[in-house]
C-alpha cells in the first residue's frame, strides 16, 4: 500500500506500550490509527481537563435548569395553598 502520510518510528516503555494497546482494543483500530489520534489530540489541545470542565459546564447548566424549575413548581404550590386560604 502506498500512502502520502509519513513514518514515525518510536521506542515505548513496556507500560506505556500496554496502555496503548488497552486503547486500540478498546476503540477496535490499529496502532498506527491509535498513535495519529493521540497525537492530534494533544496538538488539538482537547486535553482531559478541558473535557472535564466542559462537562462541569453542562452539569451545573443542567443543575441551574432544574432549580429554575423546581423554584417555578413552588411558586405555583404556594400560589394554589394561598388561594384556598
Amino acid at each position: 500500500m502506498t500512502t502520502r502520510n509519513l513514518r514515525v518510528v518510536g521506542y515505548l516503555p513496556p507500560s506505556i506500550h500496554e496502555k496503548l494497546r488497552q486503547y486500540m482494543e478498546s476503540e477496535s483500530i490499529t496502532e498506527s490509527t491509535a498513535v495519529v489520534k493521540i497525537i492530534k489530540q494533544f496538538f488539538d489541545g482537547t486535553t482531559v481537563a478541558k473535557a472535564t470542565q466542559t462537562i462541569q459546564t453542562q452539569e451545573i447548566a443542567f443543575l441551574k435548569a432544574s432549580i429554575k424549575e423546581l423554584q417555578e413548581r413552588l411558586t405555583i404550590l404556594e400560589q394554589t395553598v394561598a388561594e384556598k386560604k
